[in-house]
């Protein structure tokens, strides 16, 4: 089967065996069983002795990721599923959005959302990140699979949804929701997910963004049945180029600083380099080189007593300047020439667009001019539109997470 092509997979409906299923993230396993019905090999046996797995390759060419949406609203937390980002890298079948060099692929302007990899098992050009080569990129264990963790461990109850339902919005009313959740690499959006996330922020609703390169690329999906989408296509390599706007808002179809407050024209980020010669990707760590301090007054270093200029980050931890996003979380790192931010700057190779990864703006909602300013969120803030006036105004105010 191809990578356009819907691989016409039977609906297979599951009937989990627990009473008072609740909304989340699952996985189903598939096993091969002998004659008397015990498994053949060791996933199958840890699945029957109910042992933890980790869904890293090859056990997840094995594994499908299955979304339980609630029935109704449990928590006050959305968190929505990066489904078209696990598809737009996915080349199962021979191809995705990007040209795949590990196996040779060229890249596509349209793929199935029918197929297998959209999260678990995918076929992946990507490197591996060096910084955790148990999963990998692009798949759901890499970054979801952590943060779901994480908020399991602390008590923060969340009720989970995809990108589809984002796009549909027939399963998913965002407005019986305090908080959406847009986490790890959420990249791939559509005009109807942007809309649904504006109205729900112009409602009152907040938006929590741990994810970078968030809302960068717009979509399509694309399907015989309203609401059912079999397809996705890429409409333009960013939104300051999209031609196919299907709404004059901003906020719906212009750069994705309109609706969160910040946008990856200030980020990047750094892979490595493809040997052609050694048919892999080589040199994907990370110089140490930190984070110098032009802001020590700033609120995000109080109690922590650091002074103007000084450089942190450059250790070898887990929460260093070597990880895909920064150490403090304000966005991703970007390959420039040297740059100066309003909280921080890196004297070399690598630095971090602090402004843009805070940014604030304002809109009228009634007005074809949009009007910004330079005001500050927290990092680990919500943005939020509260109607006054006329007015549509983006402001920051703190998780009830935090």
């Amino acid at each position: 089967m191809r990578f356009n092509e819907d691989w016409n997979w039977p609906t297979i409906t599951i009937r989990p065996n627990v009473s008072g299923l609740h909304s989340g993230a699952y996985v189903a396993i598939a096993y091969e069983v002998d004659g008397a019905g015990k498994p053949v090999h060791e996933l199958g046996r840890a699945c029957a002795a109910h042992r933890p797995l980790f869904a890293a390759r090859p056990e997840s060419d094995s594994m499908a990721l299955v979304i339980a949406r609630p029935p109704a609203p449990t928590a006050a937390l959305a968190y929505i599923i990066p489904t078209a980002t696990y598809h737009a890298y996915n080349s199962t079948g021979g191809g995705s959005f990007y040209d795949d060099r590990v196996h040779r692929y060229r890249a596509a302007n349209t793929v199935s959302l029918r197929r297998p990899g959209g999260g678990l098992g995918a076929r992946l050009g990507e490197p591996v990140d060096p910084y955790d080569t148990r999963s990998t990129r692009q798949q759901f264990a890499h970054w979801d699979g952590k943060f779901i963790r994480w908020l399991r461990k602390e008590g923060i109850a969340c009720d989970f949804y995809t990108d589809l339902d984002l796009y549909s919005a027939t399963a998913l009313d965002l407005t019986r929701y305090r908080c959406m959740l847009s986490v790890g690499h959420h990249e791939y959006w559509s005009e109807e997910m942007r809309a649904h996330v504006a109205y729900f922020v112009t409602q009152g609703g907040n938006v929590a963004v741990f994810s970078g390169n968030t809302c960068y690329r717009p979509v399509r999906f694309i399907g015989s049945e309203p609401g059912q989408p079999t397809e996705m296509r890429k409409l333009a390599e960013n939104w300051d180029v999209l031609k196919e706007q299907i709404d004059l808002d901003p906020r719906v179809s212009g750069n994705e600083s309109h609706l969160i407050g910040l946008t990856y024209k200030h980020g990047g980020g750094h892979w490595g380099t493809w040997s052609r010669w050694r048919r892999r990707w080589v040199k994907c760590e990370r110089e140490l080189i930190g984070f110098t301090v032009k802001r020590p007054e700033h609120w995000a270093f109080a109690g922590i007593h650091l002074q103007k200029d000084a450089t942190f980050g450059a250790e070898k931890t887990a929460s260093s300047a070597t990880r895909p996003t920064a150490s403090l979380r304000i966005g991703p790192m970007t390959p420039s020439k040297r740059s100066q931010s309003p909280l921080g700057s890196q004297d070399g190779k690598w630095a971090v667009q602090a402004r843009s990864a805070y940014s604030v703006h304002c809109c009228e909602t009634d007005a074809a001019v949009q009007e910004k300013c330079s005001t500050w969120a927290r990092p680990t803030g919500l943005a939020r539109w509260s109607t006054s006036r006329q007015k549509a105004i983006l402001s920051s105010s703190r998780s009830p997470a935090t």
